[in-house]
């Protein structure tokens, strides 16, 4: 679980930065995870876009596969007071919502050694838990 909320930490840390390191992320993630944090990263980074505030978690743990030294993990992220701004000016981008915004979010989470790293990440649309 570490390495997954770990991942989380980096992503909102690095959100509130025009010029993020992407390299912060490497501790906790590897192949599709982390090529989908550094693009969602950078691509915000380009339109000039910041996040404020912070996501928060329901994260469990659904399944491990201790022979395949695998862990799924099943989540419903609430990303209601993560809001997004413009960098230069500050102002919110879109409105504060009113309801809150849940997605579910799927991570499987590898063993290499004695490290664990995200290896998968799939959020849903919003409303999806």
């Amino acid at each position: 679980m570490g390495a997954y909320t770990g991942l989380w930490g980096a992503i909102t840390k690095q959100s509130r930065s025009t010029e993020p390191d992407l390299t912060a992320l490497e501790r906790y993630a590897t192949g599709q995870a982390l090529e989908y944090a550094r693009d969602n990263l950078r691509g915000r980074a380009e339109d000039g876009v910041v996040a404020k505030g912070a996501p928060s978690h329901s994260a469990e743990i659904a399944e491990i596969d201790a022979e395949a030294g695998t862990a799924e993990i099943h989540d419903c992220m609430d990303s209601t007071e993560w809001l997004q701004h413009d960098a230069e000016t500050g102002e919110l981008i879109e409105e504060k919502p009113d309801e809150p915004i849940h997605r579910q979010v799927e991570a499987t989470v590898h063993q290499n050694g004695l490290t664990w790293k995200v290896s998968d990440l799939l959020l849903g649309q919003i409303g999806s838990c």
